[in-house]
Protein backbone atom coordinates (compact mmCIF):
# COMPACT_ATOMS: atom_id res chain seq x y z
CA UNK A 1 0.00 0.00 0.00
CA UNK A 2 2.60 2.46 0.80
CA UNK A 3 4.78 1.80 -2.50
CA UNK A 4 1.27 2.74 -4.27
CA UNK A 5 0.88 5.88 -2.40
CA UNK A 6 4.42 6.91 -3.53
CA UNK A 7 4.19 5.74 -6.80
CA UNK A 8 1.15 7.90 -6.87
CA UNK A 9 2.65 11.09 -5.09
CA UNK A 10 5.60 10.61 -7.75
CA UNK A 11 3.25 10.52 -10.78
CA UNK A 12 1.54 13.55 -9.48
CA UNK A 13 5.10 15.81 -8.83
CA UNK A 14 5.81 14.46 -12.11
CA UNK A 15 2.92 16.10 -13.49
CA UNK A 16 3.44 19.41 -11.86
CA UNK A 17 6.76 19.74 -12.68
CA UNK A 18 6.11 19.02 -16.44
CA UNK A 19 3.02 21.92 -16.05
CA UNK A 20 5.44 24.03 -14.41
CA UNK A 21 8.04 23.65 -17.15
CA UNK A 22 5.22 24.23 -20.05
CA UNK A 23 4.05 27.56 -18.67
CA UNK A 24 7.85 29.06 -17.74
CA UNK A 25 8.20 28.68 -21.64
CA UNK A 26 5.44 29.87 -22.87
CA UNK A 27 3.12 31.66 -20.29
CA UNK A 28 5.90 33.50 -18.11
CA UNK A 29 7.03 35.33 -21.09
CA UNK A 30 3.91 36.69 -22.31
CA UNK A 31 3.40 37.61 -18.39
CA UNK A 32 6.28 39.76 -18.72
CA UNK A 33 5.38 41.02 -22.77
CA UNK A 34 2.31 42.01 -21.01
CA UNK A 35 3.22 44.41 -18.56
CA UNK A 36 6.55 45.46 -20.31
CA UNK A 37 7.02 49.29 -20.46
CA UNK A 38 4.67 50.48 -24.11
CA UNK A 39 7.73 52.59 -24.97
CA UNK A 40 9.97 49.50 -25.68
CA UNK A 41 6.94 48.29 -27.77
CA UNK A 42 7.73 48.15 -31.62
CA UNK A 43 4.54 48.62 -34.47
CA UNK A 44 4.49 47.10 -37.52
CA UNK A 45 3.49 50.19 -40.25
CA UNK A 46 0.57 50.13 -40.90
CA UNK A 47 -0.29 49.41 -44.31
CA UNK A 48 -3.15 50.97 -46.65
CA UNK A 49 -6.64 49.62 -45.46
CA UNK A 50 -8.55 47.77 -48.01
CA UNK A 51 -11.37 50.41 -49.76
CA UNK A 52 -14.32 50.23 -51.96
CA UNK A 53 -14.78 51.69 -55.47
CA UNK A 54 -17.43 53.82 -56.43
CA UNK A 55 -18.98 50.66 -58.40
CA UNK A 56 -18.50 48.58 -54.98
CA UNK A 57 -19.81 51.51 -52.83
CA UNK A 58 -23.32 52.88 -54.34
CA UNK A 59 -25.72 53.83 -51.73
CA UNK A 60 -28.77 52.42 -50.83
CA UNK A 61 -30.93 55.18 -51.62
CA UNK A 62 -29.62 55.56 -54.64
CA UNK A 63 -29.56 52.17 -55.56
CA UNK A 64 -33.46 52.10 -54.70
CA UNK A 65 -33.95 55.00 -56.87
CA UNK A 66 -31.72 53.85 -59.89
CA UNK A 67 -34.12 50.48 -59.32
CA UNK A 68 -37.67 51.87 -58.36
CA UNK A 69 -37.53 55.45 -58.93
CA UNK A 70 -39.70 55.79 -62.07
CA UNK A 71 -43.74 55.08 -60.41
CA UNK A 72 -41.67 51.64 -59.42
CA UNK A 73 -40.71 51.21 -62.80
CA UNK A 74 -36.38 51.22 -62.70
CA UNK A 75 -34.75 54.15 -64.45
CA UNK A 76 -33.15 53.55 -68.16
CA UNK A 77 -29.47 53.55 -67.69
CA UNK A 78 -26.78 54.80 -70.24
CA UNK A 79 -23.65 53.61 -68.64
CA UNK A 80 -20.73 55.48 -70.07
CA UNK A 81 -17.42 53.58 -69.47
CA UNK A 82 -14.75 51.30 -71.28
CA UNK A 83 -12.19 48.43 -70.23
CA UNK A 84 -11.35 50.18 -67.26
CA UNK A 85 -14.83 50.07 -65.80
CA UNK A 86 -14.18 46.86 -63.40
CA UNK A 87 -14.44 46.46 -59.62
CA UNK A 88 -10.97 45.06 -57.67
CA UNK A 89 -11.64 41.35 -58.41
CA UNK A 90 -11.76 42.34 -61.97
CA UNK A 91 -14.98 41.94 -63.31
CA UNK A 92 -16.67 44.17 -65.48
CA UNK A 93 -19.10 47.15 -64.12
CA UNK A 94 -21.86 46.27 -66.93
CA UNK A 95 -22.32 42.42 -65.88
CA UNK A 96 -22.38 43.68 -62.03
CA UNK A 97 -25.19 46.09 -63.22
CA UNK A 98 -27.22 44.00 -64.94
CA UNK A 99 -26.47 41.15 -62.30
CA UNK A 100 -27.49 43.55 -59.57
CA UNK A 101 -31.10 44.74 -61.30
CA UNK A 102 -30.21 47.96 -62.70
CA UNK A 103 -31.69 48.51 -66.19
CA UNK A 104 -28.78 49.17 -68.98
CA UNK A 105 -30.20 49.77 -71.74
CA UNK A 106 -26.88 51.42 -73.97
CA UNK A 107 -23.17 51.88 -73.76
CA UNK A 108 -21.41 55.12 -74.43
CA UNK A 109 -16.91 54.98 -75.40
CA UNK A 110 -14.83 57.12 -75.27
CA UNK A 111 -11.78 58.08 -77.16
CA UNK A 112 -10.38 54.76 -77.56
CA UNK A 113 -13.15 52.75 -77.59
CA UNK A 114 -14.98 50.92 -75.43
CA UNK A 115 -12.41 48.35 -75.87
CA UNK A 116 -9.57 51.01 -75.18
CA UNK A 117 -7.33 49.55 -78.43
CA UNK A 118 -8.18 52.50 -80.33
CA UNK A 119 -5.44 54.25 -81.31
CA UNK A 120 -5.56 58.53 -79.79
CA UNK A 121 -7.25 60.80 -82.64
CA UNK A 122 -9.05 57.74 -84.04
CA UNK A 123 -12.36 57.22 -84.77
CA UNK A 124 -14.36 55.34 -82.96
CA UNK A 125 -17.65 53.46 -84.68
CA UNK A 126 -20.45 52.39 -83.16
CA UNK A 127 -21.18 48.80 -81.92
CA UNK A 128 -22.28 46.07 -80.22
CA UNK A 129 -20.76 44.86 -76.72
CA UNK A 130 -20.02 40.96 -77.59
CA UNK A 131 -21.56 39.53 -74.30
CA UNK A 132 -24.67 41.59 -73.57
CA UNK A 133 -25.66 42.65 -77.27
CA UNK A 134 -26.10 46.24 -75.82
CA UNK A 135 -25.44 49.02 -78.00
CA UNK A 136 -22.43 50.24 -77.78
CA UNK A 137 -23.00 54.21 -79.24
CA UNK A 138 -19.58 56.37 -79.42
CA UNK A 139 -18.49 59.73 -78.35
CA UNK A 140 -15.23 60.21 -80.00
CA UNK A 141 -15.61 60.56 -84.15
CA UNK A 142 -11.77 61.62 -83.82
CA UNK A 143 -9.45 64.75 -84.07
CA UNK A 144 -10.63 66.00 -81.10
CA UNK A 145 -14.71 65.66 -81.90
CA UNK A 146 -17.10 64.53 -80.02
CA UNK A 147 -20.60 63.49 -80.81
CA UNK A 148 -23.65 65.74 -80.55
CA UNK A 149 -27.14 64.66 -79.35
CA UNK A 150 -30.60 65.47 -80.27
CA UNK A 151 -33.56 65.21 -77.83
CA UNK A 152 -34.18 62.43 -80.01
CA UNK A 153 -31.52 60.12 -79.52
CA UNK A 154 -31.90 60.68 -75.75
CA UNK A 155 -35.80 59.77 -75.55
CA UNK A 156 -35.06 56.64 -73.65
CA UNK A 157 -32.72 57.22 -71.03
CA UNK A 158 -33.43 58.66 -68.02
CA UNK A 159 -29.65 58.76 -66.21
CA UNK A 160 -26.42 58.12 -66.93
CA UNK A 161 -23.69 56.02 -65.18
CA UNK A 162 -19.95 57.38 -65.45
CA UNK A 163 -17.91 54.62 -64.53
CA UNK A 164 -13.98 55.32 -66.20
CA UNK A 165 -10.47 55.59 -64.29
CA UNK A 166 -8.93 58.66 -65.03
CA UNK A 167 -5.10 59.33 -65.36
CA UNK A 168 -5.02 62.11 -63.50
CA UNK A 169 -3.86 64.71 -66.07
CA UNK A 170 -6.26 67.37 -67.25
CA UNK A 171 -5.21 66.73 -70.86
CA UNK A 172 -5.91 63.24 -70.62
CA UNK A 173 -9.62 63.27 -72.55
CA UNK A 174 -11.59 61.36 -69.96
CA UNK A 175 -12.31 64.12 -67.74
CA UNK A 176 -13.49 65.64 -71.33
CA UNK A 177 -15.77 63.33 -72.26
CA UNK A 178 -17.22 63.70 -68.53
CA UNK A 179 -17.38 67.24 -69.10
CA UNK A 180 -19.27 66.58 -72.30
CA UNK A 181 -21.65 63.94 -71.49
CA UNK A 182 -22.45 66.33 -68.05
CA UNK A 183 -22.97 68.97 -70.32
CA UNK A 184 -25.59 67.15 -72.48
CA UNK A 185 -27.57 65.71 -68.85
CA UNK A 186 -27.84 69.22 -67.89
CA UNK A 187 -29.33 69.91 -71.54
CA UNK A 188 -31.50 67.72 -71.56
CA UNK A 189 -32.50 66.92 -68.04
CA UNK A 190 -31.14 63.30 -67.43
CA UNK A 191 -29.72 62.56 -63.76
CA UNK A 192 -25.87 61.65 -63.74
CA UNK A 193 -24.74 59.46 -61.52
CA UNK A 194 -20.41 59.35 -61.12
CA UNK A 195 -18.92 56.12 -59.47
CA UNK A 196 -15.77 57.32 -57.90
CA UNK A 197 -12.38 56.04 -58.66
CA UNK A 198 -9.15 56.99 -57.53
CA UNK A 199 -6.17 59.19 -58.90
CA UNK A 200 -3.29 57.39 -59.95
CA UNK A 201 -0.96 59.90 -59.25
CA UNK A 202 -1.33 60.25 -55.61
CA UNK A 203 -2.41 63.84 -53.99
CA UNK A 204 -0.04 66.03 -55.67
CA UNK A 205 -1.09 68.94 -57.23
CA UNK A 206 0.72 71.53 -59.77
CA UNK A 207 0.89 73.40 -63.20
CA UNK A 208 -0.70 75.92 -65.15
CA UNK A 209 -4.37 76.46 -65.10
CA UNK A 210 -5.68 76.72 -69.14
CA UNK A 211 -6.43 79.89 -70.53
CA UNK A 212 -9.98 80.68 -71.95
CA UNK A 213 -7.80 80.59 -75.71
CA UNK A 214 -6.81 77.38 -75.37
CA UNK A 215 -9.80 76.05 -74.32
CA UNK A 216 -10.03 72.89 -76.13
CA UNK A 217 -11.05 69.03 -75.88
CA UNK A 218 -7.75 67.93 -74.70
CA UNK A 219 -8.26 70.99 -71.94
CA UNK A 220 -11.34 70.88 -71.38
CA UNK A 221 -11.48 73.46 -68.21
CA UNK A 222 -9.49 75.65 -66.20
CA UNK A 223 -8.01 72.85 -63.41
CA UNK A 224 -4.18 72.14 -62.86
CA UNK A 225 -2.01 70.17 -65.51
CA UNK A 226 -1.76 67.36 -62.84
CA UNK A 227 -5.29 68.25 -60.96
CA UNK A 228 -5.11 65.32 -57.97
CA UNK A 229 -8.50 65.16 -57.78
CA UNK A 230 -10.65 62.08 -58.19
CA UNK A 231 -13.30 61.54 -61.11
CA UNK A 232 -16.20 62.53 -58.22
CA UNK A 233 -14.23 65.14 -57.23
CA UNK A 234 -13.89 66.20 -60.51
CA UNK A 235 -17.15 66.24 -61.57
CA UNK A 236 -18.53 68.52 -58.18
CA UNK A 237 -15.59 71.39 -60.10
CA UNK A 238 -18.04 71.04 -63.60
CA UNK A 239 -20.80 71.54 -61.49
CA UNK A 240 -20.38 74.31 -59.67
CA UNK A 241 -18.02 76.16 -61.99
CA UNK A 242 -18.37 75.03 -65.27
CA UNK A 243 -21.64 73.66 -66.55
CA UNK A 244 -24.55 76.46 -66.95
CA UNK A 245 -27.66 74.81 -66.95
CA UNK A 246 -28.41 73.10 -63.24
CA UNK A 247 -27.89 69.09 -62.85
CA UNK A 248 -28.93 66.48 -60.93
CA UNK A 249 -25.58 64.89 -60.30
CA UNK A 250 -24.54 62.23 -57.59
CA UNK A 251 -21.38 61.02 -56.65
CA UNK A 252 -20.86 57.22 -55.57
CA UNK A 253 -17.49 57.61 -52.85
CA UNK A 254 -15.39 55.60 -52.37
CA UNK A 255 -14.85 53.73 -48.66
CA UNK A 256 -11.97 53.94 -46.76
CA UNK A 257 -10.03 55.58 -49.53
CA UNK A 258 -6.74 57.86 -48.68
CA UNK A 259 -5.63 59.99 -51.28
CA UNK A 260 -1.76 59.55 -50.86
CA UNK A 261 -2.08 56.02 -52.05
CA UNK A 262 -3.20 56.33 -55.52
CA UNK A 263 -3.67 52.88 -57.41
CA UNK A 264 -2.01 50.57 -54.84
CA UNK A 265 1.48 50.52 -56.70
CA UNK A 266 -0.81 48.54 -59.53
CA UNK A 267 -2.56 49.80 -62.68
CA UNK A 268 -5.75 46.95 -61.97
CA UNK A 269 -6.54 47.69 -66.07
CA UNK A 270 -4.59 49.30 -69.21
CA UNK A 271 -5.74 52.85 -69.50
CA UNK A 272 -5.21 52.88 -73.64
CA UNK A 273 -3.03 51.69 -76.08
CA UNK A 274 0.00 53.53 -74.92
CA UNK A 275 -0.79 53.33 -70.82
CA UNK A 276 -0.53 49.79 -69.96
CA UNK A 277 1.45 49.75 -66.98
CA UNK A 278 1.21 52.29 -64.09
CA UNK A 279 4.91 53.33 -64.53
CA UNK A 280 3.64 54.39 -68.05
CA UNK A 281 0.95 56.57 -66.45
CA UNK A 282 3.47 58.35 -64.42
CA UNK A 283 5.81 59.24 -67.20
CA UNK A 284 2.84 60.48 -68.97
CA UNK A 285 2.94 63.33 -66.67
CA UNK A 286 5.51 64.77 -67.80
CA UNK A 287 6.60 63.00 -71.14
CA UNK A 288 3.17 63.79 -73.09
CA UNK A 289 3.90 66.88 -73.41
CA UNK A 290 7.10 66.15 -74.66
CA UNK A 291 6.35 63.85 -76.72
CA UNK A 292 3.59 65.39 -78.75
CA UNK A 293 4.40 68.91 -78.22
CA UNK A 294 7.85 69.06 -79.20
CA UNK A 295 9.88 67.44 -81.99
CA UNK A 296 12.16 65.74 -81.97
CA UNK A 297 11.54 64.37 -78.83
CA UNK A 298 10.06 60.60 -78.81
CA UNK A 299 8.61 58.84 -75.73
CA UNK A 300 8.74 55.33 -76.92
CA UNK A 301 5.27 55.86 -78.20
CA UNK A 302 3.77 53.01 -79.87
CA UNK A 303 6.88 50.80 -78.29
CA UNK A 304 5.62 48.48 -74.83
CA UNK A 305 8.10 51.08 -72.77
CA UNK A 306 5.75 54.34 -74.04
CA UNK A 307 5.83 57.30 -71.92
CA UNK A 308 9.03 55.22 -69.95
CA UNK A 309 12.17 56.22 -72.28
CA UNK A 310 13.24 60.17 -73.39
CA UNK A 311 15.26 59.62 -76.56
CA UNK A 312 16.40 61.60 -79.72
CA UNK A 313 17.76 60.62 -83.08
CA UNK A 314 20.94 59.96 -83.28
CA UNK A 315 21.59 61.87 -86.51
CA UNK A 316 21.30 65.04 -84.07
CA UNK A 317 24.69 63.51 -82.59
CA UNK A 318 23.61 64.21 -79.23
CA UNK A 319 27.29 63.79 -77.16
CA UNK A 320 26.75 60.81 -74.91
CA UNK A 321 27.88 63.13 -72.23
CA UNK A 322 24.50 65.05 -72.42
CA UNK A 323 22.71 62.03 -71.19
CA UNK A 324 24.80 61.45 -68.19
CA UNK A 325 24.66 65.01 -67.39
CA UNK A 326 20.62 64.55 -67.52
CA UNK A 327 21.14 61.76 -65.27
CA UNK A 328 22.40 63.81 -62.62
CA UNK A 329 19.57 66.99 -62.84
CA UNK A 330 16.98 63.99 -62.58
CA UNK A 331 17.43 62.59 -59.95
CA UNK A 332 17.28 65.11 -57.51
CA UNK A 333 13.35 64.94 -58.49
CA UNK A 334 12.66 61.20 -57.69
CA UNK A 335 13.39 59.89 -61.01
CA UNK A 336 15.83 56.97 -61.80
CA UNK A 337 17.44 57.29 -65.00
CA UNK A 338 19.65 54.55 -67.28
CA UNK A 339 21.07 55.04 -70.47
CA UNK A 340 19.04 53.19 -72.92
CA UNK A 341 19.68 52.65 -76.81
CA UNK A 342 16.65 51.92 -78.97
CA UNK A 343 15.21 51.42 -83.12
CA UNK A 344 11.68 52.66 -84.69
CA UNK A 345 10.82 52.54 -88.18
CA UNK A 346 14.32 52.17 -89.24
CA UNK A 347 15.79 54.88 -87.15
CA UNK A 348 18.09 54.61 -84.25
CA UNK A 349 18.00 56.32 -80.87
CA UNK A 350 19.93 57.39 -77.53
CA UNK A 351 18.72 58.79 -74.12
CA UNK A 352 17.27 57.69 -70.80
CA UNK A 353 15.02 55.07 -69.41
CA UNK A 354 12.95 56.82 -67.05
CA UNK A 355 11.50 55.40 -63.69
CA UNK A 356 9.81 57.44 -61.34
CA UNK A 357 10.03 55.97 -57.57
CA UNK A 358 7.34 58.16 -55.87
CA UNK A 359 4.80 60.20 -57.62
CA UNK A 360 3.97 61.63 -54.22
CA UNK A 361 7.35 63.37 -53.93
CA UNK A 362 7.69 64.09 -57.77
CA UNK A 363 7.29 67.45 -59.59
CA UNK A 364 6.30 66.44 -63.13
CA UNK A 365 5.65 70.15 -64.41
CA UNK A 366 9.13 70.86 -62.61
CA UNK A 367 10.85 68.12 -64.58
CA UNK A 368 9.34 68.92 -67.64
CA UNK A 369 10.46 72.48 -67.54
CA UNK A 370 14.17 71.41 -66.16
CA UNK A 371 14.22 68.91 -69.21
CA UNK A 372 13.34 71.86 -71.86
CA UNK A 373 15.80 74.01 -70.40
CA UNK A 374 18.53 71.79 -70.16
CA UNK A 375 18.40 71.10 -74.08
CA UNK A 376 17.56 74.57 -74.83
CA UNK A 377 20.41 75.82 -72.76
CA UNK A 378 22.59 72.60 -74.98
CA UNK A 379 21.49 74.43 -78.04
CA UNK A 380 18.39 72.38 -79.19
CA UNK A 381 16.58 73.48 -81.75
CA UNK A 382 12.40 73.16 -80.71
CA UNK A 383 9.79 72.38 -83.05
CA UNK A 384 6.29 72.88 -81.33
CA UNK A 385 3.09 71.04 -82.60
CA UNK A 386 -0.02 72.99 -82.84
CA UNK A 387 -1.20 71.78 -79.99
CA UNK A 388 1.43 72.15 -77.55
CA UNK A 389 -0.05 75.76 -75.53
CA UNK A 390 -3.31 73.49 -75.39
CA UNK A 391 -1.67 70.45 -74.16
CA UNK A 392 -0.08 73.02 -71.49
CA UNK A 393 -2.74 75.30 -71.14
CA UNK A 394 -0.99 78.35 -71.35
CA UNK A 395 1.38 80.22 -73.48
CA UNK A 396 3.83 80.89 -70.74
CA UNK A 397 6.00 77.73 -70.73
CA UNK A 398 6.92 78.21 -74.14
CA UNK A 399 7.21 82.29 -74.12
CA UNK A 400 10.12 81.25 -71.81
CA UNK A 401 11.67 78.57 -73.62
CA UNK A 402 11.37 81.21 -76.98
CA UNK A 403 13.18 83.47 -74.13
CA UNK A 404 10.79 85.95 -73.92
CA UNK A 405 9.95 85.88 -70.36
CA UNK A 406 12.26 84.79 -67.54
CA UNK A 407 11.32 81.64 -65.33
CA UNK A 408 10.45 83.66 -62.29
CA UNK A 409 7.97 85.37 -64.85
CA UNK A 410 6.24 82.34 -65.93
CA UNK A 411 6.17 80.24 -62.23
CA UNK A 412 4.48 83.58 -60.74
CA UNK A 413 1.29 83.36 -62.98
CA UNK A 414 1.51 79.63 -63.10
CA UNK A 415 1.48 79.51 -58.89
CA UNK A 416 -1.16 82.89 -58.84
CA UNK A 417 -3.85 81.03 -60.43
CA UNK A 418 -2.81 77.31 -59.10
CA UNK A 419 -3.36 78.62 -55.16
CA UNK A 420 -6.63 80.22 -56.23
CA UNK A 421 -7.97 77.28 -57.79
CA UNK A 422 -7.20 75.12 -54.63
CA UNK A 423 -9.02 77.94 -51.96
CA UNK A 424 -11.66 77.95 -55.21
CA UNK A 425 -12.28 74.11 -54.91
CA UNK A 426 -11.38 72.77 -51.35
CA UNK A 427 -14.72 72.49 -50.36
CA UNK A 428 -15.42 70.05 -52.94
CA UNK A 429 -12.74 67.71 -51.76
CA UNK A 430 -13.91 64.61 -50.76
CA UNK A 431 -11.02 62.28 -49.47
CA UNK A 432 -8.25 63.41 -46.86
CA UNK A 433 -5.24 64.17 -46.98
CA UNK A 434 -6.44 66.87 -49.16
CA UNK A 435 -4.58 67.40 -52.52
CA UNK A 436 -0.47 68.53 -52.17
CA UNK A 437 0.28 72.00 -54.01
CA UNK A 438 3.65 72.25 -55.42
CA UNK A 439 4.80 75.24 -56.87
CA UNK A 440 6.73 76.29 -60.00
CA UNK A 441 9.66 77.03 -59.38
Amino acid sequence: MLLFLKSVVQQVFLLFKILFIFAAIFCIPKFFLLYAPTDKVVLEPKVFVNFKLGLENIPKKLMLHLKFGKNGNPLNIGLITNQTGIDQAGKRNIDLLIAQGYNITTLYGPEHGISGKALADKKVDNTLDEKTSLPVVSLYLGNSRFRKFVEKDLKDIDAFIFDMQDSGMRHYTYISVLFKMMEIAAEFDKEFIVLDRPNPLGYVMEGPLVSSEYLSFISIAPVPLRHAMTIGEIAKYFKKFRIKKPIRLTVAPMQDYNRTQGLNNKLPMFLSPNIKTLDSCFGYSFLCILGEGIRPFNVGVGTDKAFQNLVLPNSLEIPLVRWYELRKLLPSKNVKTNITACEKDGEKYSGVKIKIENINEFSAFNTLVDICQFFKSNGMKFTYSPTFNKLVGTDKLRSFLDGKITRKQMSDCVNTDLEKFYEDTKDLFIYHPFPKIILAK
